[in-house]
């Protein structure tokens, strides 16, 4: 069954309606240039009436920051350029941002889950895909991110079957607060 991570939570009503239909983890953008940025004292609240996995999405974090964050989170995730010295913990995932072809994944990742997203000038989501076709040798667990929705993800999957998929403004109102039948859907198409 493909895992469903529902990113940029900032709301309790919004992080229990994800789990209730079925997401398999919530993602915190801790991230304060973010448009869903949620401060860690909110996200650990949110995370406190959780039953499936939480997880912390970082930028540019130290290693002391990101070790303090596996402390109260299920994973934590980084999107920087971090060396292989951060490879400290199986439950962080890394991202790879990609534009016109797969960047190099470095060996000192193989024990993390890996996240694909579309290469943009900033951090964080641009609400664009990439060519899924590259993913199609990887032997390896992975998610892909960019730009999925309920009209694209069923052509994902058709394409590649990825461990996970993540989305974040494909089942939102607006940047932030999610939309309870964009969110629906999307959860039911993937567990179709």
């Amino acid at each position: 069954m493909i895992k469903i991570k529902i990113c940029g939570i900032t709301n309790k009503e919004d992080a229990m309606l994800a789990q209730d239909l079925g997401a398999d983890f919530l993602g915190f953008i801790l991230y304060e240039k973010s448009q869903r940025y949620i401060s860690l004292e909110d996200a650990l609240h949110i995370k406190s009436h959780l039953k499936i996995p939480a997880v912390a999405v970082v930028v540019k974090k130290s290693k002391k920051e990101i070790e303090k964050l596996l402390e109260h989170f299920d994973f934590v995730q980084l999107h920087s350029d971090e060396p292989c010295e951060y490879a400290i913990s199986y439950r962080l995932i890394k991202v790879y941002r990609v534009s016109n072809e797969l960047p190099n994944i470095e060996s000192c990742w193989n024990n993390n889950l890996i996240l694909f997203d579309t290469f943009g000038d900033k951090y964080g989501g641009t609400g664009k895909t990439f060519d899924w076709n590259m993913l199609k040798a990887l032997k390896r667990n992975f998610f892909v991110s960019g730009g999925l929705n309920e009209e694209n993800v069923k052509s994902l999957l058709s394409t590649i079957k990825p461990y996970g998929v993540d989305v974040a403004s494909g089942v939102e109102k607006y940047p932030g607060k999610k939309d309870p039948k964009k969110l629906e859907a999307f959860v039911k198409m993937v567990k179709s």
